[in-house]
């Protein structure tokens, strides 16, 4: 769909229906996760702690459009990692996130 835009579609249905797709599939990972998940007795065993911040990972790589980005990167780096140390979960990928926002936000042109 963001390529699409990109290239000048404006259809909204387009738009719309790509959504309603990554929802569906969004969905039924979820499920199939809670439902699968829940059989495994100890995930750091397998190493499946590490499936979150690696599919953050993995979402950013492809985004990287160049140096200006590194500011914002750095920032949500460093606080998320500071903050996986002093909260429960992983709320530390959300602060980070919203670090990296903030930061990227006033450092932007």
């Amino acid at each position: 769909a963001m390529r699409y835009h990109a290239h000048g579609g404006n259809d909204a249905g387009y738009f719309v229906g790509s959504g309603l797709i990554t929802w569906v599939v969004w969905l039924l990972s979820t499920v199939a996760g809670q439902v699968i998940g829940g059989g495994i007795p100890d995930p750091k065993a397998f190493a499946i702690d590490l499936v979150v911040p690696a599919f953050f990972i993995a979402m950013l790589v492809p985004n990287w459009k160049g140096r200006r980005e590194a500011v914002s990167w750095g920032v949500a780096a460093l606080v998320s990692v500071a903050a996986s140390y002093l909260v429960p979960g992983w709320w530390f990928i959300v602060i980070g996130a919203v670090a990296g926002a903030l930061a990227g936000g006033f450092a932007d042109e």
